[in-house]
């Protein structure tokens, strides 16, 4: 099968959720299949394809773009005004998050099989037709496809659920030092449902009763003013990352509303316990011992600092749920059966 494969980011260089789900997610496509996928943000040659596990990454320009909706408009036609004229030679299309909306619209108006996999909802004009006229609709929560649900009225059949999985392979053990203050770890972009922000008057509450360290670390991150009381890491490499995950003795994600949130698998997968808004992907699929609202998380983290032996049970808890036992190839085999259900 001759797939192709829309998205922002690309699979090698890229900075947020997406670029980690397209790197894991392509190699998996490509046993089997010949894939291309164009994209425009990544350490990738403008004009040139480059060799990803046996996929071919074409980044057809640098599209600058502002930090409004506008965003989805102008890098879904610089994407689409490259591909219009070759869609022909593939039998599936595969695009992900408004980027790829027009894209899916050329390619449903020549008969090609269409996925419109939406890591996200912004309610564009664009989306709403992608979301209509794509053959199937993927979101990654069910709280994504109830968003859509409700915008779009499209439902049933057409609109599937295919969880991620986790990015990197689990560690077998819980590794923190006790004797150490105790660390809280903030991943965030700083994008309007991701800001720290939202959650500093927890932080400070629980603070008087407890002391900990808490480090936000994310790209742009360096230039908000946060309190003194918290450390910032600013943009961080992949190493990095990993790294601050394995130095934390909790993770916090933020994010009201997170359609998934990949960082909750990150940080288990890296030997630490997370929490997650309730008004995320995560919260579906982990324990719910996992889950903080805002007028229960100061709470919740006095409760686990207390006892820190309460960390480590929540990590082993969360690193056996179901979600932490799925592989890449789970996810590209929910997508296959899609495309050929829809062949048939």
């Amino acid at each position: 099968m001759r797939i192709l494969s829309v998205a922002w980011e690309c699979p090698i260089g890229w900075y947020g959720g997406l670029g980690v789900y397209v790197s894991k997610l392509l190699p998996e496509m490509a046993k089997g299949n010949e894939v291309d996928h164009y994209c425009l943000h990544g350490d990738v040659p403008s004009g040139e394809a480059v060799d990803y596990f046996g996929v071919r990454v074409i980044k057809p320009e640098d599209v600058l773009v502002d930090k409004n909706q506008s965003v989805f408009y102008k890098t879904a036609i610089a994407l689409a005004s490259h591909l219009h004229k070759h869609l022909g030679r593939y039998d599936a299309v595969i695009g992900h998050d408004a980027h790829s909306s027009l894209a899916i619209l050329y390619a449903n108006q020549i008969g090609l099989k269409t996925v419109f996999s939406a890591h996200l909802f912004s309610g564009t004009g664009i989306e709403f037709d992608a979301v209509h006229r794509a053959d199937v609709v993927v979101a990654n929560s069910k709280l994504l496809t109830k968003s859509i649900a409700e915008a779009t009225n499209v439902m049933g059949d057409k609109l599937k659920i295919i969880y991620p999985a986790p990015p990197y392979a689990p560690s077998g053990e819980y590794h923190k030092v006790m004797g150490q203050k105790p660390r809280i770890v903030i991943p965030s972009r700083f994008q309007f449902n991701k800001d720290p922000s939202k959650v500093l008057q927890q932080l400070s509450e629980a603070k008087k009763k407890a002391d900990f360290t808490v480090l936000v670390f994310g790209k742009g991150s360096e230039f908000f003013k946060l309190p003194d009381w918290i450390s910032v890491a600013g943009t961080v490499s992949e190493e990095q990352k990993l790294a601050l995950y394995r130095s934390a003795d909790l993770v916090l994600m933020v994010g009201f509303p997170e359609p998934f949130g990949l960082v909750s698998l990150e940080a288990i997968s890296q030997g630490t316990p997370v929490l997650v808004p309730s008004l995320s992907g995560s919260a579906e699929v982990l324990p719910d011992d996992s889950v903080y609202t805002l007028d229960n998380l100061a709470e919740k983290m006095l409760w686990l600092l207390e006892d820190r032996k309460r960390l480590a049970e929540l990590w082993e808890k969360q690193k056996e749920s179901q979600i932490m036992k799925r592989s890449w190839k789970d996810v590209w085999s929910e997508y296959e059966a899609l495309i050929k259900e829809k062949e048939g």
